[in-house]
């Protein structure tokens, strides 16, 4: 299986274990050039799966691209009331995100994106166990993209045979 297809199975654990109505894992692309960076959604599960994985974001923007950009989790129990969150995902996907936790994906020393939970189910809040679960999905997915990496990298040339060195006036 790729990254994409693991991620996939990841975002649904998410939902369950943090009881939140969605989840989903952006990842950053740094682009050719600094101003081409995106951040995209690789995977998502809940009701607006299908559109929240054809948004895009620039870095820095919303939540997920303030918590890639610091490399800081955060839980936000009342959106409208920070203002880091954008609305893009909710104006495009027709959904209305009231709270988030989000933890940034690292690999190795760099972030590479993140997961988020959204909207706690029946009511609730996030708590600190929510944050800790998603901390851990996080690394999990930090692990699954580094894997993916390396296999998909090119493998090393393998080292050339050291030809022995003939002996004094031997050809």
């Amino acid at each position: 299986p790729d990254a994409r297809e693991v991620l996939n199975t990841l975002t649904p654990l998410a939902c369950a274990l943090t009881n939140s109505e969605g989840s989903a894992v952006a990842l950053l692309d740094p682009g050719a050039k600094p101003d081409e960076a995106r951040i995209y959604f690789l995977a998502a599960a809940g009701v607006k799966k299908e559109a929240v994985t054809k948004v895009s974001l620039k870095p820095g923007e919303g939540v997920v691209g303030w918590v890639i950009s610091k490399g800081e989790s955060v839980l936000i129990q009342d959106v409208s009331r920070d203002t880091r969150f954008s609305g893009k995902v909710d104006q495009f996907a027709d959904y209305a995100t009231r709270s988030l936790a989000v933890a940034p994906v690292r690999v190795g020393s760099r972030i590479v994106g993140a997961v988020e939970v959204v909207n706690k189910r029946f009511g609730e809040t996030f708590t600190a166990d929510d944050m800790t679960i998603l901390k851990g999905l996080a690394q999990l997915a930090g692990i699954v993209l580094e894997i993916a990496r390396a296999v998909a990298a090119p493998a090393p040339a393998p080292p050339r045979p050291v030809k022995p060195a003939a002996p004094d006036g031997a050809l």
